[in-house]
C-alpha cells in the first residue's frame, strides 16, 4: 500500500492562523481514513505545535491567497 502525502518532515508550509498568513515547518504526519494530518510548528520553538489538515496547508503564500479568494 502506498500513501502519497504533499508535504514532508522539514517541508514549509502556509497556512492561516489567528486570520494570519503564517509558514511553518512540518513536524510530523498523520494519516488516518480521514485524511492527512501535519503536526507544524505553531512558534519559534520546536515545543509548540498544533494538528492541521493536508487541506489547509500550501506550499506558497500565493497558493494559499488564492484558495482563500476562490472560496
Amino acid at each position: 500500500m502506498n500513501i502519497n502525502v504533499k508535504y514532508g518532515i522539514g517541508s514549509k508550509v502556509w497556512t492561516i492562523r489567528n486570520c494570519k498568513a503564517v509558514q511553518s515547518e512540518v513536524l510530523g504526519i498523520s494519516v488516518f481514513e480521514s485524511g492527512v494530518f501535519y503536526r507544524i510548528r505553531s512558534d519559534s520553538t520546536i515545543f509548540k505545535s498544533e494538528t492541521v489538515s493536508e487541506n489547509e496547508c500550501f506550499a506558497t503564500k500565493l497558493e494559499l491567497l488564492e484558495h482563500i479568494k476562490n472560496g
